[in-house]
């Protein structure tokens, strides 16, 4: 059996038909970032070697710099395991009776919302700019009837192809 179908407590009649995340290439990015932060311990080792040689000569010196990059660094690798946390746990499901979508907000907080398909009054998809575009990822919209006015399936991959999708489900839904 399919995992998703405890973690939200799908019905047993209820078809998983997408499961989706936010594109890699969003996670890419934060990574990016994350190894442009790992050098600036060494950046700030070489100028102080060459301008400041004095400093690392000292015992006591060279403690407090080895204890504070220890810390820069654990915190950069919280602050990675974190992001990677929000980018794996935020997900969209679509199933051929309602829509879910679950966020993640930091390590101990996450919120479901859910949405029949029938209650579905407007789908609309949106890439942005020449990553989304080259990328195929970009936002889909979801104005609903219900008490969330918006789902919005943020960085997902072809949205395109998600928002023709759950108008597919809408209209079949209509139907019977």
């Amino acid at each position: 059996m399919n995992p998703l179908y405890k973690l939200f407590q799908l019905n047993l009649t209820e078809q998983v038909i997408l499961v989706l995340r936010r594109h890699w290439f969003v996670f890419f990015k934060k990574v990016l970032i994350f190894l442009i932060w790992n050098a600036v311990p060494l950046i700030i080792y070489a100028i102080l070697n060459n301008f400041f040689p004095e400093i690392l000569v000292s015992y006591s010196a060279n403690t407090l710099i080895i204890m504070g990059i220890s810390a820069y660094y654990l915190f950069l690798w919280l602050v990675l395991f974190n992001t990677w946390v929000n980018y794996y746990l935020d997900m969209w499901v679509l199933t051929n009776q309602e829509i879910i979508d679950a966020k993640q907000k930091g390590l101990f907080n996450r919120s479901v919302a859910r949405q029949p398909l029938n209650r579905v009054q407007d789908v609309k998809a949106i890439s942005k700019g020449y990553c989304q575009t080259f990328f195929h990822y970009g936002n889909v919209e979801v104005q609903t009837a219900g008490e969330n006015k918006n789902f919005i399936f943020e960085e997902v991959p072809n949205p395109f192809e998600v928002a023709d999708k759950i108008n597919d489900l809408v209209r079949k839904q209509i139907k019977k």
